[in-house]
C-alpha cells in the first residue's frame, strides 16, 4: 500500500503535469515567492482568519463542501479523499485551498487537493526506509501547491524534518559499508600480523555496532515523527 501510494503522489504522470501545471501558473502570474518552513503553530499566521472563521461553521463531513472559483468540486473529487481531505482540513481547522490564487483552472484545483491528500498520507506511511527522492519530491510539489496558494506549510515542515533524519540515515549507512571495506580488506590482509588483525577488526566492528544503533534510532525517530496526528 505504501508503495502504491507512493506512485501515486510521486511518480504518477498526474502529480508531474500537475507540478509543471503549477510552474506555468506561478509564472503567468507572476506571484511565486519563497516559501518557508514553519513550525506547525505559525501556520495559521500565513491566511486569514476569515477561513478559519468559515470553517467553524462546519458541524461534519456531510456540511463539508470544497468550493474553488466559486464552483463546488465535490463531484470531481471521489469521496474517499474527500473524507481524508475533510479530516486534514479539521487538523489544521481550516480549508485548506481556500487561498487558491484567482483564475486558477478547476481541475487543476482538483488534482491539488487530491495529490495534497495522498501525500499527507504517504507521509504518515514512510518509514527511514522511505527513498530520499520520494521525500524530496513530494517536497518539490508541495512547494509548487504551495506557491499557487494551498495551505501545506504544515505538511512541507514535517516533511523537511523527515529529510533530515532521512539524510543522516543514508549518511551512516554509506559509512557503515566504508568501515565494512576496511575491516574485510584488513581480514584479508596476509602480511598483518594476527594480533594487529583483531584488534583493528574490533575496532571496526565497534564502529559498525556504533552506526548500526545510531540508524535503530533514528528509524524509531522518523516513524514517531510520520506518525503523530496531524
Amino acid at each position: 500500500m505504501e508503495d502504491q501510494m507512493e506512485e501515486n503522489a510521486c511518480t504518477g504522470k498526474t502529480a508531474r503535469q500537475v507540478y509543471l501545471n503549477s510552474l506555468e501558473v506561478v509564472d503567468s502570474h507572476h506571484e511565486t515567492k519563497k516559501a518557508r518552513l514553519t513550525p506547525d503553530s505559525e501556520i495559521h499566521m500565513h491566511h486569514s482568519a476569515n477561513s478559519i472563521d468559515q470553517f467553524k461553521d462546519i458541524s461534519g463531513f456531510e456540511d463539508f463542501k470544497i468550493q474553488s472559483g466559486g464552483l463546488i468540486l465535490d463531484s470531481e473529487i471521489p469521496k474517499n479523499i474527500r473524507a481524508k481531505y475533510y479530516n486534514l482540513c479539521c487538523s489544521q481547522r481550516m480549508f485548506l485551498h481556500d487561498h487558491l490564487i484567482n483564475g486558477l483552472s478547476t481541475k487543476l484545483a482538483v488534482v491539488m487537493i487530491s495529490e495534497t491528500t495522498n501525500i499527507s498520507e504517504a507521509v504518515r506511511s514512510a518509514d527511514v526506509s522511505t527513498s530520499l527522492h520520494h521525500l524530496e519530491c513530494w517536497e518539490k510539489t508541495l512547494k509548487a501547491f504551495e506557491d499557487l496558494g494551498m495551505a501545506v506549510g504544515f505538511i512541507r515542515n514535517r516533511l523537511h524534518k523527515l529529510l533530515e533524519i532521512s539524510r543522516e540515515a543514508q549518511s551512516n549507512n554509506e559509512s557503515k559499508m566504508t568501515v565494512r571495506a576496511q575491516a574485510d580488506h584488513v581480514s584479508g590482509n596476509l602480511e598483518t600480523t594476527s594480533l594487529n588483525v583483531e584488534a583493528l577488526i574490533g575496532s571496526l566492528e565497534a564502529e559498525i555496532e556504533s552506526l548500526r544503533w545510531k540508524n535503530e534510532k533514528l528509524g524509531f525517530e522518523f516513524r514517531e515523527l510520520a506518525r503523530a496526528p496531524w
